[in-house]
């Protein structure tokens, strides 16, 4: 065996990655997390006032989370292209 054996093969495998939580950050985790129980019909599986986590049946679809988040940045408008006043 060289010793440079395991550099020379090329994997054409992509890696197997799986999402298990997404994390929204905003100002009423409650609340939303309301609105996606009920349009999911997913469960509350942990809960305080800043974080709630949603759960579907046997976990099969991740989690979905809401965390409190204060400063909220929010962008309005269009920006001008430049050289436009």
């Amino acid at each position: 065996m060289s010793t440079g054996d395991h550099h020379d093969r090329k994997s054409t495998a992509a890696p197997k990655i799986s999402l298990c939580s997404t994390v929204l950050g905003i100002p009423d985790p409650e609340g939303l997390a309301r609105f996606y129980r009920g349009q999911l019909g997913w469960e509350s599986v942990q809960a305080d006032s800043a974080w709630v986590q949603l759960a579907g049946p046997e976990d099969e679809h991740g989690r979905l989370s809401f965390q409190l988040e204060t400063i909220m940045h929010v962008r309005s408008g269009r920006r001008k292209p430049a050289g436009n006043k």
